[in-house]
Order: structure tokens, then sequence, then C-alpha cells
């Protein structure tokens, strides 16, 4: 075996990405495992942009894409939901063991140098050799460059993948954000405030293959701009494939209402089961089927284990928490991960309504609903009527918002009274 050589080359016949995709897709039936995987695809390829890719599917688990830009393709697709990992593998062809051997082992020594290693091989097609053969000339050609063989415990595995008379060899791999395809369970309207909790409440709901929308209440402390641009980054970096907007309704009157009106023990709870109520107008115009929040359970007054009951009687629509039994460290990490963090961080939180006045954790319902017989009947509606939308691929800070268009929002199936698709 004559490793001294550099194979030639024509040996290498290509450098690709392999795109494994979520067990959650190719452990479905074939029927629900081929639509999933459309669906995956259409969403790279959103993704992708204008990048020129081949791309084609290898069995029921793998993509192989062509690339002469592996790094950006890959930083890409790592933000698509329904990848499990990413590799780089470069693909050789060969005739013999030995000169498989002196073929990979310059492009392999790099991935060992002075660390543990080990080489796995899995071998599909007919060969005078086992894959056990391999693993082990190769790694005694790659020992003199290791920090020795571990078996065990490897510091790098050198993965190589035998088919026919070509070998696949994986040089890095990146993880995926898993989870199911955007768009494929589904769609949510996310209430949005700018902090922590929405945008991870929302991440969640979209790597599970919901595709969220929010609506937002503009209060004057509720620094609008800043929730929008929130909502914006978490669109831009993992909603490709769905469409981003921000629905914004004017609750400034209704909250002077609740100043001037209701008794400050109440304020908080009943602001929030409006805006469920506001929710719920959005959400009916829009044929989305439920509403979602980054309610946790404890965490204000209105989250309270009683408070969060009363907010569900409020409406008729479901109501998702991904965050409901979530500690608020867990939150803030995740928010690291998805890059909301550094905005979220920046949050002011200024709309107390309590004027210092204690505020209740446990209102009985009789007390909530004649607190918001108060208000009035069409408070809910005044502030539908002053809907607006940002549509986030292109909304920018400062800019005026456009009305809400039920010919352009609305789905074409809502509009024509046809039953849901």
């Amino acid at each position: 075996m004559n490793t001294s050589e550099k194979p030639s080359d024509d040996d290498v016949l290509a450098v690709v990405a392999h795109v494994t995709l979520s067990p959650e897709i190719y452990l479905k039936s074939a029927t629900v495992g081929r639509k999933f995987a459309k669906k995956l695809r259409k969403n790279m390829r959103a993704a992708l942009g204008p990048i020129n890719v081949e791309m084609r599917q290898l069995g029921t688990a793998r993509l192989e894409i062509k690339t002469s830009d592996y790094k950006t393709v890959a930083d890409r697709l790592a933000r698509v939901f329904g990848i499990h990992s990413i590799a780089r593998v470069q693909t050789f062809r060969f005739e013999t063991l030995d000169d498989l051997v002196d073929t990979l082992t310059p492009h392999t020594q790099p991935l060992v140098v002075g660390k543990r290693f080990a080489v796995r091989v899995r071998r599909r097609g007919a060969h005078e050799w086992r894959g056990a053969d391999l693993e082990r000339a190769l790694g005694a050609a790659l020992f003199p460059a290791s920090d020795g063989v571990d078996l065990t415990n490897p510091q790098e595995t050198v993965q190589v993948r035998i088919e026919g008379q070509r070998a696949h060899v994986l040089l890095d791999r990146i993880e995926g954000a898993g989870g199911m395809p955007l768009a494929s369970q589904g769609r949510a309207l996310v209430l949005l405030s700018g902090g922590f909790d929405s945008p991870v409440a929302a991440w969640s709901l979209m790597r599970r293959g919901v595709a969220v929308e929010f609506v937002h209440f503009k209060l004057e402390c509720s620094q609008s701009d800043h929730a929008l641009a929130v909502g914006q980054q978490l669109w831009s970096e993992w909603g490709m494939g769905s469409r981003g907007r921000v629905h914004i309704l004017e609750f400034q009157p209704v909250k002077d209402a609740l100043r001037e009106q209701l008794d400050p023990r109440l304020r908080q709870i009943v602001l929030k089961r409006l805006m469920m109520m506001a929710g719920d107008g959005v959400a009916a115009r829009l044929g989305i089927p439920v509403l979602a929040t980054g309610e946790a359970i404890g965490q204000v007054s209105s989250q309270t284990f009683p408070h969060l009951v009363e907010l569900d009687q409020a409406i008729e629509r479901p109501i998702f928490r991904p965050l409901l039994t979530v500690d608020k460290n867990t939150i803030v990490q995740t928010s690291r991960r998805i890059g909301t963090f550094d905005l979220s961080s920046r949050a002011v939180e200024v709309c107390d309504l309590s004027d210092g006045h204690p505020v209740a954790t446990r209102a009985k319902h009789r007390d909530i609903v004649d607190a918001e017989g108060k208000l009035g009947a069409t408070i809910v509606d005044d502030a539908l009527d002053q809907w607006e939308v940002a549509d986030l691929s292109a909304w920018l800070p400062g800019e005026p918002l456009r009305k809400f268009d039920p010919a352009i929002d609305s789905p074409a199936w809502l509009r024509d009274g046809a039953a849901q698709p």
C-alpha cells in the first residue's frame, strides 16, 4: 500500500451536502413521509433563495445537494425545520481495497491529527472484503498522525459509506433544527410583546411544523416598533417557507378605559382577556384556528393558574401555551439559541395598570365578567376597526403601516365562504 502518492483528482467525484431528515419525517407512513419531504424541499428552496443547487432524494431519509458554496448552504439549511443534520461529504471512486485506502488517507488524515480516533464503515454492494477490513486498513494508515485509536470514546470518528465502487466520506457535520417542516401542521396566531417569552413560544410552535403569524397590541408603553423588530428577526431567521406578518391593534383606548372605570385589582386580568377576545377576532378573519402565547404558570399575576383558566374561558378558540411549564432561565437560554436575545433583552415593560395597588391573583369569575360589562360592548370591535398589518419581509421601523384588507389578507377560501382546506 503506497500512501505517499497523492490520489488523482479524477478519483474525486464531488463534494456535496448530505441532508438527513428528522426521524419524525421518514418514520411516518410512506404517504405522509412523502408529503412532509415535499414540504421540506419547498422550505429548503425558500431558505436558499438565489443560491444555485442541485437537489435529489437519497432513499427516504436523506437528500443530496450539489453546490459550490457549501458553507452558505449549510448555514441556511441549519435553520430549516425538519432537518436532523447537514454533512459535507466527499465522494471518491475506487477499484480495490488498497486503491481506496490510498485515496482516502490524505483526505481524512487532517481529521485525526493529534486526536484519538476510530474508523466506522457502512458498506453496500459486492466486494472481496468486509467493512471491518477497510476500518483496520484505513485506521493503520491514519494511526501515525493521530494520538491513538479509541473505539469506545473517540475524539474523532472517520465515517465512510461504501456504495458499489464509490466511497462517501463525511468531512464535517452540523446539527439541524430538527422538528417538522414549517407549515406542515397548521397555523397559529401568536400574541407578540417583544420580550423573551412570545418569540420563544412562536419558535417552539414553528419547530413542530406550525406556521405562525403575530398579533401585537399597541399601547403608549408597549414599544411597538421594538416588538415588530423581534418578530421580524425571528421570521427572517426561521420562517422561510411561511408568510411573515404582524397584525397591530390600537389598544391604548382600552387601557385608558380600564384605568378610568375598573378596580385596580382587576385591570390586568381584564386587559389580558380583552386581548384574547381581540386576538380571537383577528384569527377568525384570517382563518387561523388557534391563538398562542408565551405564558407560563405563575410568571405574573395574569398567569396564575386560576387566571389562565379565566383567559381560556374568554374565548372558544383554543389557546396554545408552548412554555406553560418552562422556567424563565430556560426561556432566556433558548432566546440566545434562536437569535432573539439581544433584541428581547432591550424590552422595557412599563405597562403597569395597578397604580401601586395590590393586584388580584385569584379574581372571581363573576367579578371579572361584571368589570368587563362596565367597558361597553364595542370596546374590542373598536380596536379591530383600527387593525393594521406589517409584512415582515419589507417592514422598516417608523414606516407607516397599511390597513387590514380582507381582499389581500384573508385567505381565498374564507372570502369565498368555502370550507377550510
